[in-house]
This record gives structure tokens, sequence and C-alpha cells, in this order.
């Protein structure tokens, strides 16, 4: 796959590469890369201002579980942030939330169990010790990837900067509050 993406050009979207929406913003199918999407915020949204600054601070152990970051792109609904596209390994469609798999395929979550139950605790604990707090723990923002017939990869797709409101910010400095 070929991550390049031409900063200059301005990127067409229109609704039949929408993927998802969601409160902030919605996710298109890029149109010059089909392993690729683009997020582009909802009106009076700043949802990629705050993902943005987030994986600039972020260390590479929570990178990694994140889909790869290319790079922002003009598009003809303004600015976009350019992400790895997730499919599973079989059908080249993009990979479930655990959220959604959870509500329609429960018997590849039993079978898969012990699997998927290992990859969050990695996923928690690792983002436990991360000082910076983000909605990537949500469970409509954790993908699960089958890679391959007997491998499962575990993403984090919404990773924007949360605003703690705490009078004394204690899940800033302790992960114990973090976790909670």
């Amino acid at each position: 796959m070929n991550g390049k993406i031409d900063m200059k050009k301005q990127i067409i979207l229109t609704p039949d590469l929408l993927i998802a929406a969601g409160h902030c913003r919605k996710t298109f199918l890029n149109p010059e890369n089909a392993g690729q999407v683009i997020k582009i915020n909802h009106a009076e949204s700043d949802g990629n201002e705050r993902e943005l600054m987030l994986y600039k601070t972020l260390p590479q152990n929570i990178l990694a579980l994140c889909p790869r970051f290319y790079g922002t792109v003009e598009t003809n609904l303004g600015q976009g942030l350019c992400f790895e596209r997730i499919v599973d390994y079989d059908t080249q469609k993009p990979s479930e939330t655990l959220l959604k798999l959870l509500q329609n395929n429960a018997d590849f979550v039993r079978l898969h169990k012990t699997q998927i139950l290992d990859a969050i605790k990695r996923l928690t604990a690792e983002f436990a010790n991360c000082p910076q707090m983000t909605c990537g723990l949500n469970i409509e923002n954790i993908v699960i990837q089958r890679a391959s017939p007997s491998e499962i990869k575990i993403f984090s797709i919404d990773m924007k900067m949360l605003t703690v409101k705490e009078a004394i910010p204690l899940s800033k400095l302790f992960s114990f509050f973090r976790t909670r």
C-alpha cells in the first residue's frame, strides 16, 4: 500500500464514500487510496484538532495500537485527517468495532473470547500508563481486526484528546484514576 498523499490536491468526498459518522466527525473512504480513510469534522466540531494534537504527543507504544496517521489533506468538505483503513484479512472489508461484534456476531466473540480479552487488557494497560486522556477506550472506538485465521489485532480508532474537568486532576496524576 502506498501511503503517500498529495497535500496540495483537493480530494472530492461524496456521500457514497461515507463509512461512518460519529458525534464529532464523519469518516470517508479515500477515493484515491482504498487503504485509507479521511476524517472530517462536523460543523463547529474540533475533533480533528484534538486528535491531531494527541497524535503529536503519544508515545510509540500507544501509536502501535492506533491506525497509522498519514497527515492532513484538503477536501471539498474542509481539512481532513488521513489514516490507515483497518480491514479483515479474508474479506478486505472494514474491521468491526467491539460494540458491533457484540451486537451482530456474538459467535465470533465467543470463539475468540480469550484473544479478545487479552488484547483489551493490553490496550487498557497501555492507555492507563499514558498521561494523555483519550476517548480511545470507548467500546465503539475499539476495532477488532482479523489479521489471519489465528491472529486478532486490536486498534483504538478515535484518539481525541479529552479535557479533564476534575477540580483536582487525579486522573492525570495517577494511573489508578485514569483506569477508572
